[in-house]
């Protein structure tokens, strides 16, 4: 993998973090579709191609949440960061305000080209009700 500089590594890095800021209510996902190339591809294997599609997605479910059990007020909490050229790494956790309920937690990667990411990945991990051993979610 072509190294980059520190500097462009820190802008990607800002570029990754504002994400959560930009899908969160009360904006919604389609904010977020600034920091994304035109034709980037997601690997969302229940989306139709595009980052459209995979934010209107999103939009649905954020819409939707006491069905889908997701949290009403959610909060995401950066839980480690990491940067391996042109890709950023982050892992959240997503979680409610009130605590109603447990959210999930996620791996977040993004591939850069210039100052636009031209690749994603969302990993997801929903949080059972019932976990025998809670803190074992990556």
């Amino acid at each position: 993998m072509a190294r980059i500089s520190p500097k462009q590594e820190k802008k990607e890095k800002g570029i990754a973090l504002s994400f959560f800021n930009l899908i969160a209510p009360p904006k919604g996902p389609m904010a977020a579709l600034r920091i994304f190339a035109p034709k980037c591809k997601h690997h969302n294997p229940y989306c139709a191609p595009g980052m459209k599609a995979l934010f209107k997605q999103m939009a649905n479910v954020q819409q939707d949440m006491e069905a889908n059990e997701m949290p009403m007020d959610p909060v995401f909490k950066i839980k480690h960061e990491m940067v391996d050229g042109n890709m950023v790494i982050i892992h959240t956790t997503m979680q409610s305000k009130s605590k109603g309920t447990q959210g999930f937690r996620q791996v977040h990667m993004f591939r850069f080209k210039g100052d636009k990411v031209v690749e994603y990945w969302d990993v997801t991990q929903m949080m059972p009700k019932e976990a025998k051993y809670p803190k074992n979610l990556f």
